[in-house]
C-alpha cells in the first residue's frame, strides 16, 4: 500500500498538483485518503523523500522541491546507458 500511495503522491507533485514550494497533504489526511496506518504513510514519504521530490523538518509541512527527477536517485545511470535508453 505503502507503494501505491507513494506513486500516486509522486505522481500529482509531477503534474503540478502541490507546485514547487507547495505542501503535501497532511499524514492525518493522508491515512484518510488510503485507509492505511501512519506508518504506511510514512513508508510512502520516506520513498519520495529518497526521490528528492519533497523536503520536511521534524514538527513541518513536507515541502515540494520541484518536479521529479528524470531518473529515480535509486536508478541512477551512467551518461552513455541514459542516452541510450531515450533514444
Amino acid at each position: 500500500m505503502y507503494r501505491k500511495a507513494a506513486a500516486d503522491l509522486g505522481r500529482e507533485i509531477g503534474e503540478g498538483r502541490y507546485g514547487s514550494g507547495g505542501r503535501l497533504p497532511a499524514e492525518a489526511d493522508l491515512t484518510e485518503r488510503y485507509g492505511v496506518s501512519p506508518g504506511t504513510v510514512r513508508q510512502a514519504m520516506a520513498l519520495l523523500r529518497t526521490e528528492g521530490l519533497f523536503a520536511s523538518r521534524r514538527g513541518t509541512l513536507r515541502v515540494v522541491i520541484g518536479s521529479p527527477p528524470p531518473q529515480s536517485f535509486g536508478e541512477l545511470l551512467g551518461f552513455t546507458r541514459w542516452a541510450r535508453s531515450t533514444g
